[in-house]
């Protein structure tokens, strides 16, 4: 599961500085002008900043891949539905922008989702034009609007796709019940399917499928232990734990991956683009 990280950013940050001002940002301004960072003082200039930031991070983009996401507030749902044709939901979701939309000449509010706490609790990053430059809220949906007054109303949460639909308290982690020669036997009398649903169903619940595996071929050659397999690189787990986060980012997760930087990114990339970022539905594609 990927770590959000909705800390202020470090001044200089080009997802939160306009292009003139050597950064990536199409948005305005901020107001007042943070030295470094002059969008940052603006819930859309920092929104857009973030979420973009956090899709690179995960994938490797360089630059602003959402640029449009530069108008008023209550109209980024719109604007993606124009240009981008991201998911929304109701629910907010990690590393999503939440929409709120403002009555009147209230020109609305987003924010960005750093975790969720529970179904009715998240912690966010965000700004206010002409009031803070950034802060950390837990916001909790008491009154249908998760906590703004009656002047706005929420709309939805904007998908990062480099995220998907991520929310920690719905992501346990799974801790094997039998032994190894129980599954395997299991997986001999069928309980666990095929090929590829048998080694999805095995590590969603929390078992190392090549042992399994192992373990199923020595008992079907006539319960012998089965030769312990040459070394081999783990690219499915290696995925998995880059896009949860493990290898951290940039220059990181390079030294980290080492020479399987590549391929392993390869399929980052191709999982977020196929929607398939939660644990239990990561595959090689």
């Amino acid at each position: 599961m990927y770590q959000i990280n909705v800390s202020r950013p470090a001044s200089g940050d080009p997802f939160f500085n306009t292009t003139s001002n050597g950064g990536y940002s199409q948005c305005i301004q901020g107001s007042p002008v943070v030295s470094g960072l002059n969008v940052l003082c603006n819930c859309v200039g920092a929104s857009c900043g973030l979420f973009n930031k956090i899709y690179s991070e995960i994938t490797g983009y360089k630059g602003m891949k959402y640029p449009y996401f530069n108008c008023n507030a209550e109209n980024f749902i719109t604007r993606n539905n124009q240009y981008y044709g991201l998911k929304v939901v109701q629910e907010p979701v990690e590393g999503g922008i939440m929409v709120w939309e403002g009555i009147g000449s209230l020109a609305g509010h987003v924010a960005v989702v750093g975790k969720c706490i529970d179904k009715n609790t998240v912690y966010t990053g965000e700004s206010g034009y002409g009031s803070f430059a950034w802060a950390n809220y837990t916001r909790r949906n008491t009154n249908g609007r998760w906590g703004l007054s009656s002047s706005y109303r929420y709309l939805g949460c904007i998908v990062n796709p480099a995220v998907g639909e991520q929310r920690s308290y719905t992501q346990p982690t799974p801790t094997p019940s039998k032994s190894i020669d129980e599954v395997a036997q299991e997986v001999i009398r069928g309980d666990w399917g095929n090929q590829p649903e048998r080694q999805q169903r095995l590590e969603a619940a929390g078992y190392n499928y090549s042992e399994v595996q192992a373990r199923v071929n020595a008992i079907l050659a006539g319960n012998q232990p089965a030769p312990a397999p040459a070394p081999s690189y783990d690219l499915l787990t290696a995925v998995k734990k880059t896009i949860r986060g493990d290898y951290g980012n940039g220059q990181s997760r390079k030294d980290a991956l080492g020479e399987h930087y590549s391929e392993v990114q390869r399929q980052v990339n191709l999982n977020i683009q196929h929607g398939t970022t939660q644990w239990d539905n990561i595959k090689l594609y």
